[in-house]
């Protein structure tokens, strides 16, 4: 008798992590739990998305393959929406897009987006997002746009950026930020654009960023930079666009190319 009711213990334990197990398992349900949570924190209408249909019908929203689909683009830009950026936004494990610029939303961002580990392109620029720079960031090793433009952006540049070696596109500018310019920025190799224009940078400009030979567009105005420009930066064959207006620097400035 008690062999049975050991051996109905262990199978009746058995269903229940496998069940508890099952449940925790990412899939279009657990995307759909995450957009429907994310919703919840910012003004859009009740009737926005249809809960009783697919994610991947949803507006702004587009899935992968058909056969095991997963939210991949989540697109809620120009919709004049307010409020905050949810933390379930993390449990959107296969997002490799998320665009939600040209909005009003305020907070900080929030830690749980390093869970986006695919995530190719973050634009949350023109908002009111604030706090320091997130500087875990640097954890999101196959983003290739970082756009945080025009928003309340406080704290230095961490030097750990170097560490988004993938990165095309730095645009940090109209932010609060300070400190100096990362010499480390130099390592990422594939950049064609970086934009710190609009901050409260100080410090020299570092001769490293000679070393981006794909940078094509290149904005420190409207800064605190101080010392010379290195010769070195105007011989980078793949710059269109330079411009160093409004900062402390001296000697000859160039005119923006």
């Amino acid at each position: 008798m008690d062999s049975h009711l050991n051996i109905l213990s262990s199978v009746l334990i058995c269903m229940f992590l496998f069940s508890v197990e099952s449940a925790t398992i990412p899939s279009i349900l657990t995307d759909k739990e995450a957009l429907i949570s994310i919703k919840a924190s910012l003004s859009l209408s009740p009737s926005f998305w249809d809960h009783n249909s697919s994610p991947c019908n949803w507006t702004g929203v587009v899935c992968s393959n058909k056969t095991s689909p997963r939210v991949v683009v989540l697109d809620l830009s120009s919709l004049g929406l307010t409020g905050s950026i949810s933390t379930y936004i993390g449990n959107l494990s296969f997002l490799n897009s998320l665009q939600l610029q040209n909005n009003k939303l305020s907070g900080n961002i929030p830690s749980e987006i390093v869970n986006l580990k695919r995530l190719r392109s973050l634009n949350l620029s023109s908002n009111a997002l604030g706090g320091s720079f997130p500087s875990n960031m640097i954890q999101l090793a196959a983003l290739q746009v970082l756009d945080f433009t025009a928003n309340n952006i406080t704290g230095m540049l961490p030097k750990e950026l170097s560490h988004l070696t993938k990165l095309r596109v730095l645009n940090v500018a109209q932010n609060k930020i300070y400190g100096s310019i990362p010499t480390a920025i130099s390592n990422l190799s594939l950049l064609t654009d970086l934009n710190l224009g609009t901050n409260s940078l100080s410090g020299m400009i570092p001769s490293e960023l000679s070393l981006l030979h794909k940078l094509q567009h290149l904005d420190l105005s409207l800064n605190q930079l101080t010392g010379t420009i290195a010769p070195s930066i105007y011989n980078l064959s793949s710059l269109v666009y330079f411009t160093v207006a409004s900062n402390q620097l001296w000697g000859q400035i160039p005119i923006d190319i």
